[in-house]
């Protein structure tokens, strides 16, 4: 079984932060997306492939197959969503991880501010409360060392 040492929310999915950032502080030795759309996007799964640091494996798992193949990993794992309903789907059909950082979310359609470059709409974030049931701890921030902000706070910036 895969060994999840963080999962993230990050539309950017991998980029300059993830790899020489968050791999630091959670080194692993895989990196996985589940999303859908790029999981049938062979350019984009190579591009992709370009930018993960060497001595790391990558995989892109179609969300419907995530929970099972996951469970086939022998792997220190960082799992990364390109969204917050891509995330909560997935662990609403069966995968698992206790820390989730939500980094990434984009301001455009109504979201409002929570930290800097993370963006929520009310539904959004009560999606987050859904899974909060089952995930211990969600945080918000883009890179390591910022300091993070919990529910509670996030929560209270929306009002």
């Amino acid at each position: 079984m895969a060994d999840i040492k963080v999962a993230r929310i990050d539309f950017r999915l991998i980029h300059g932060q993830v790899i020489t950032k968050w791999i630091k502080y959670y080194p692993v030795d895989m990196i996985v997306i589940i999303d859908d759309a790029l999981g049938s996007d062979d350019f984009m799964i190579e591009i992709f492939k370009m930018a993960v640091p060497k001595g790391v494996k990558f995989k892109v798992i179609p969300g419907k197959d995530a929970a099972k193949v996951l469970e086939s990993l022998h792997a220190k794992v960082f799992l990364l969503f390109k969204n917050v309903e891509t995330c909560v789907r997935a662990v609403r059909d069966g995968v698992t991880f206790d820390f989730l950082v939500v980094g990434g979310v984009p301001g455009e359609g109504g979201r409002r501010f929570i930290s800097d470059g993370i963006y929520l709409s009310p539904a959004e974030f009560g999606s987050l409360e859904e899974i909060n049931k089952t995930v211990p701890e969600i945080i918000f921030k883009s890179i390591p060392e910022e300091t993070a902000v919990t529910m509670e706070k996030a929560k209270e910036k929306l009002g």
